[in-house]
C-alpha cells in the first residue's frame, strides 16, 4: 500500500510541477513513465530529471512488491517513501 500511495501521489506532485514550469499542458499528464516515448522521458528530464527519475524507480518497485510477493517488502516500501519525499521536497521548493 505505501508503495501504491507513493506512486500516485508523486505521479500528481509530478504533474502539478510540470504543468506549474509550462513543461506540460493542463490537460496531459504523465500516467506512468514508463509509458513515455523515450524522447518525451528525455525531454521531461531535462525540466527535472530528479523527479522523474524519483517516480520511475517508486514505479519499478511496483510490479514485484505490490503485485508480486518478493522478499524484502518493508525495505521496498521505505524507499518508496523515501523517494516520495525526494519529489515533494523539489515540488515544494518549486521544482525547476
Amino acid at each position: 500500500m505505501k508503495i501504491e500511495g507513493a506512486m500516485l501521489a508523486g505521479t500528481h506532485w509530478l504533474n502539478a510541477a510540470l504543468h506549474r514550469m509550462g513543461v506540460t499542458r493542463p490537460a496531459t499528464d504523465v500516467m506512468h513513465t514508463y509509458l513515455l516515448t523515450i524522447n518525451e522521458y528525455r525531454r521531461l528530464c531535462v525540466a527535472d530529471g530528479e523527479m522523474l527519475r524519483a517516480l520511475s524507480e517508486i514505479e519499478d518497485l511496483r510490479a514485484p512488491f505490490v503485485r508480486g510477493n518478493w522478499p524484502g517488502a518493508q525495505a521496498a516500501a521505505d524507499r518508496a517513501l523515501a523517494l516520495l519525499a525526494v519529489i515533494h521536497t523539489r515540488v515544494m521548493a518549486g521544482a525547476g
